[in-house]
């Protein structure tokens, strides 16, 4: 870590910048799901399962599907499927917005490290991503529903639950 630099601690100003800054990702709409430069998709549950890039939510849902859900019973498949939404945004996405990956100094964010994992992805991805390995007491995430403009509540179960189901 650089001299002078902590990790993520939170306070009103940084809440805004970060609020400020997935604002600002989110306003640059993606034509396909995959990593920067249409490549492959990058999510820590695919273990380096390459697939995409995909031209539509269907399709990325139909992936995670066979890969994450694989061999499950087809009718734990069929309720996930019945849960997936194709309509959402597809927007540029950091993909690992973790606390470790937030540098800040003297009160304020000054930069965003770890960029690997960036793409355009569905919206609810960068919210479900930081959850899904979450430290309940760091206060980070008490605040990440001032943070994030929507709450994504049925994502984030349909993502715990597929990641039960694939053991990831």
């Amino acid at each position: 870590m650089m001299r002078g630099m902590t990790y993520l601690t939170l306070s009103g100003m940084i809440s805004f910048q970060l609020r400020d800054y997935i604002n600002q990702l989110r306003a640059v709409e993606g034509s396909y799901i995959g990593g920067l430069g249409r490549k492959p998709v990058v999510d820590t549950r695919l273990f380096g399962e390459d697939g995409g890039p995909f031209r539509c939510e269907a399709e990325w849902n139909e992936f995670l599907l066979e890969v994450l859900v694989g061999t499950c019973p087809q009718v734990l498949k069929t309720m996930i499927r019945s849960q997936l939404r194709q309509d959402h945004k597809i927007i540029l996405t950091h993909g690992d917005l973790h606390p470790s990956n937030i540098l800040i100094r003297d009160g304020r964010i000054v930069a965003l490290i770890d960029w690997e994992r960036a793409g355009s992805y569905p919206e609810y991805l960068e919210l479900i991503s930081v959850l899904r390995g979450a430290s309940w007491r760091a206060g980070y995430y008490h605040a990440l529903f001032d943070i994030f403009p929507c709450r994504y509540d049925a994502e984030y179960i349909v993502d715990q639950f597929i990641g039960r189901l694939s053991g990831r």
